[in-house]
């Protein structure tokens, strides 16, 4: 018996020229307290057959790892007044900037009024396919159409009553089947599934669209809008794009940013004149653009630093077209300025150049008709900041690299504020 004892612990460990590698589970790996039956098990796993090839030995000898997990990479990007956003492909939300008023989604410091890294928003729950960014606040949407916001809600366009500041982000539970949301100054609109739009916030012009000047802090149909394909929100402003091609403005117009071929300020959506077959829309500060689905550009409203980029000083209360071009894959309107993605993936910029923010390689100065970014290729999508003069610009590449360029006073281009000097032509953005 002990003999026998003796030969199965050899063969446990590995002993004998069966040549086969040692099971896994040698007599070295057994309990302290194992007896003559635990190695006889151990003896069996050693010496029995097994049932299939192990992974070391269909490959050769050399274990499959599992490939490492590829990091998030940036899916869309939204600029504020002084601060931006990005969605990520795991569905987080990073923001960059100012956080005076929280719109970065964390508690405002004073200490450290602006934070030029990405930073993830703490607090999102699930998967955000959209991000929005205000003036001062910010909004997100998530994949199942529900709504969170954070930031500055002195006039409610975060969506919580008699709360001055979302520190954090907040659910707004009755939002829902939200497909599209915009942000403005003060005000918030989501476009839903069965084509309608709904605001909520600041309306002294009349922003929300109901006819009315109340400022509600739940969300509050636009008056006689349907078939809503885009929505748009301004400075004082919103404007929509309909499913038929044709534009529909309301709010603040002193500068005939509503473009009705008035200046007086409407509470209800009017049309805007000179627009048809408008396939996307951008609206700026005081300003507003249309894409048309021949790949040109129709702009109206405030023009004083040639952001309408007709060539021509003045503003312009219905739409007009920007001189020289064509081929436009996307518009985006900032503050005092506007760009345009081409089909061959470069940039066009117009408008004041104020703090670099139309990318030319210098500062200052005006431009009235498009002009080309320095060198920017193979760009997706752009996103503008809607401050009065201190501009800037992002592009989101088809690499998912994000570059920025212009104003930097808080960050918001990404950077260090050392300095706080204007960035006149793209530079990349670190998305740790």
């Amino acid at each position: 018996m002990k003999t026998r004892i003796l030969w199965a612990m050899f063969v446990a460990l590995g002993g004998g020229c069966t040549g086969r590698a040692p099971s896994v589970r040698s007599a070295a790996t057994l309990p302290a307290d194992s007896g003559a039956g635990a190695v006889a098990e151990a003896v069996d796993a050693a010496t029995s057959e097994p049932s299939s090839p192990s992974v070391a030995s269909r490959d050769g000898g050399t274990a499959a790892l599992a490939p490492p997990e590829e990091p998030p990479v940036i899916s869309s990007i939204t600029m504020g007044e002084w601060h931006a956003c990005a969605v990520m492909s795991d569905g987080a939300v990073r923001c960059w900037g100012r956080n005076r008023e929280a719109q970065l989604g964390r508690a405002a410091a004073t200490a450290t009024p602006s934070t030029p890294s990405p930073t993830a928003v703490p607090g999102l729950t699930g998967a955000m396919v959209q991000a929005s960014a205000g003036t001062f606040h910010t909004c997100a949407r998530r994949d199942d159409g529900r709504v969170f916001c954070w930031g500055d809600n002195r006039t409610g366009q975060s969506g919580v009553e008699q709360v001055p500041t979302l520190d954090r982000p907040t659910e707004l539970r009755a939002v829902t089947e939200a497909e599209e949301i915009t942000t403005g100054r003060d005000q918030t609109c989501t476009r839903h599934r069965d084509g309608t739009v709904r605001c909520w916030g600041n309306n002294e012009n009349g922003q929300l669209g109901d006819g009315s000047v109340r400022a509600p802090f739940a969300p509050t149909l636009v008056t006689g809008l349907r078939d809503v394909a885009e929505v748009a929100a301004g400075s004082g402003h919103t404007c929509a794009r309909l499913a038929n091609g044709t534009v529909r403005c309301w709010g603040l117009n002193r500068r005939g940013q509503v473009g009705d071929r008035s200046r007086v300020t409407r509470r209800r959506p009017v049309p805007v004149v000179g627009v048809a077959g408008a396939v996307q829309i951008a609206v700026g500060r005081e300003h507003g653009c249309a894409r048309l689905g021949d790949g040109t550009v129709r702009c109206w409203g405030r023009n004083d630093v040639g952001q309408l980029g007709g060539g021509a000083p003045g503003g312009s209360n219905v739409a007009v077209p920007v001189r020289g071009l064509a081929g436009v894959r996307q518009i985006a309107a900032g503050g005092l300025h506007t760009c345009a993605v081409l089909e061959d993936a470069t940039v066009r910029c117009w408008g004041s150049n104020h703090h670099g923010q139309l990318g030319l390689g210098t500062v200052g100065g005006v431009r009235r008709v498009p002009t080309a970014v320095v060198g920017l290729t193979e760009v997706q999508s752009l996103a503008l900041s809607r401050a009065a003069d201190d501009g800037a610009s992002c592009a989101l590449r088809r690499d998912h690299s994000v570059l920025c360029w212009g104003d930097n006073a808080f960050g918001q281009l990404g950077r260090s504020t050392s300095g706080a000097d204007p960035v006149a032509a793209p530079v990349r953005l670190e998305a740790r």
